[in-house]
């Protein structure tokens, strides 16, 4: 059909584009009888044409989905609760292999709370204890649950969740929605999760499915850590990263601010920051670092924890509630600087545990901001002698040399060590850079040393008569000897023949016989008499000198004390 006096249409228009052109020239169509009939019908025809057009690419541009028929619903819904009574009495049966098969087709047909409650149930019964909380963890925070706080499936399900978790990392995967996930060749949940997976801390096979598009990768998530898995159905790729983890430190907990409920809301407010919160008893196994109470220097051991445990920062909570009215105090500590990155508290009067909740989410979220903001830097420091104590803002930083990132701004550095001056130096310290200073210690000067005592000179006199005694008792001990030599020679040749060859016992044919008994027995005595005498003198101490001030004071006084004629 020809359109006259109309406008060309190009032929790379679409049907909506045509249907819309406006033509130059629109035939009018007269209102009296006397119109046209041929004039009439290329009006309709072109308002039918444009109305066909728009309708087809609408079509063409979001298709709809025919919708299921009301017979087929309630057929699915009569076998999927067929499905789910038959799991049932496969666990009242203990028979956990048939409820696994039954649940299974159950989520697959319709992935409910529902359903995942049932799967929590039959990952207990099969002993899989880490699998069962993941499962009720992800119950509990399904955005579809309608389910009372106190109603029993929530009250079972909170239970599992607080038991002791077993060594475990956590995993979310993103990817096209209703995709379903299966790990290990288990279905466990399907795409948006409500909180990341948990998962042990070993290789997985994770499956990715919707309809006839998959994606299988293998996938292992360190100890206590979070990690992000990116799929793309479309191009069948995946991308893995491990995210930020913050360290709860030893917290201090009211009991009656809902410390459990708090704790909870702040997990999922990390999760949501897309941070791996790492329980402090797992953070001090990993990094076989003493608890809090048995270590001497808490920042210390903070600092250790946090690089052993390749955790960004340590945060620690405190709460308190004063009648009707809560606080709320938030510290992050930087795991690299080891120092306080932000910190701030909240105060919420009469406020419930969920407004308390938002509150601590709402303080989080901006003190995780200005802690990863603040601005870092890094400091070189040489100091000789090496073994100084360096401290920066009176925060002991060790032994240099030192090197590791520091917070930028103006910082005040003190260098000490025993016997040397301390130095004290005003640092800037620039975004971004590396500063790097060498500082030579100055040893202490020596103390002056302490006047001596005025000692009194002492005039000696020499003492002649000392000098005597030497020389009378030195030649008294060598006469005694002579005569003691004397004395003991004659007793031994005392009866003895003048021929000494002659035995003592024929004396009687011997012409002469020495007397010299008494003459030896004097000299002997004299000579012990004389040496005795020598030693005596020369053992005898001499007289001790006076003092000249003595003798002369003595003199005077002898002068004073005369008295008058």
């Amino acid at each position: 059909m020809t359109v006259p006096h109309s406008q060309p249409i190009s032929e790379t228009e679409s049907p909506r584009q045509r249907c819309c052109a406006v033509p130059r020239r629109v035939p009018t169509v007269p209102s009296h009888s006397g119109a046209k009939p041929a004039q009439i019908r290329g009006a309709v025809a072109i308002a039918i044409s444009c109305l066909l057009a728009l309708a087809a690419s609408t079509v063409q541009a979001s298709p709809l989905r025919s919708p299921k028929s009301k017979a087929t619903a309630d057929a699915e819904r009569s076998q999927l609760e067929a499905e789910l009574r038959a799991a049932e009495r496969a666990l009242a049966e203990n028979d956990a292999a048939s409820a696994y098969r039954l649940a299974t087709a159950a989520f697959r047909r319709d992935p409910s709370p529902e359903v995942l409650y049932l799967l929590g149930r039959v990952a207990l019964a099969q002993g899989r204890r880490l699998d069962a909380q993941d499962l009720m963890r992800r119950f509990l925070a399904d955005p579809g649950l309608d389910l009372a706080a106190d109603a029993p499936e929530a009250r079972a399900a909170t239970q599992i969740v607080a038991e002791p978790a077993a060594e475990s990392a956590q995993l979310n995967i993103l990817g096209d929605r209703e995709a379903q996930i299966v790990v290990d060749g288990r279905l466990v949940g399907r795409l948006p999760l409500s909180r990341p997976l948990l998962l042990s801390p070993a290789t997985h096979k994770i499956e990715i499915v919707r309809g006839e598009r998959r994606i299988e990768d293998s996938v292992r998530v360190p100890l206590g850590r979070l990690a992000e898995l990116r799929c793309d159905l479309s191009s069948r790729t995946s991308l893995l990263s491990i995210l930020p983890t913050i360290v709860l430190l030893p917290l201090t907990l009211d009991d009656g601010t809902g410390q459990a409920a708090l704790l909870r809301m702040l997990e999922d407010a990390m999760a949501k920051a897309r941070v791996a919160p790492l329980r402090a008893d797992l953070a001090f196994a990993l990094a076989g670092e003493p608890a809090p109470d048995a270590c001497p220097d808490a920042r210390r051991c903070a600092l250790a924890l946090a690089q052993s445990s390749e955790a960004d920062y340590l945060l620690q909570l405190a709460t308190a509630k004063d009648g009707s009215r809560t606080s709320l105090h938030l510290a992050f500590i930087d795991g690299q600087v080891g120092e306080l990155a932000a910190q701030g508290e909240r105060t919420c009067p009469a406020c419930t545990v969920e407004v308390a909740g938002a509150q601590l989410i709402e303080l989080f979220t901006a003190l995780y901001d200005q802690a990863r903001k603040r601005p870092r830097s890094r400091l070189e420091l040489h100091v000789e002698p090496s073994d100084a104590q360096v401290f920066l803002d009176d925060r002991g930083l060790g032994p240099v040399p030192f090197s590791g990132p520091l917070f930028a701004g103006t910082r005040q550095l003190v260098v000490k060590k025993d016997g040397y001056q301390d130095v004290r130096r005003s640092v800037e310290l620039n975004e971004g850079q590396t500063t790097r200073l060498d500082l030579s210690l100055v040893p202490e000067p020596e103390p002056a040393p302490a006047p001596l005592l005025a000692v009194p000179q002492v005039a000696t006199q020499a003492s002649k008569r000392s000098t005597l005694r030497l020389i009378l008792g030195g030649s008294a001990i060598a006469g005694g000897a002579v005569l003691l030599g004397y004395g003991i020679s004659g007793l031994l040749l005392n009866n003895r023949c003048e021929d000494l060859s002659i035995p003592i016992s024929d004396n009687a044919q011997c012409p002469q016989i020495y007397k010299t008994g008494p003459p030896g027995a004097v000299l002997l005595g004299f000579g012990i008499a004389l040496s005795g005498a020598g030693v005596l003198l020369m053992a005898l101490p001499a007289k001790k000198p006076r003092p000249a001030s003595q003798a002369a004071g003595g003199a005077g006084d002898s002068t004073a004390k005369t008295p008058k004629p």
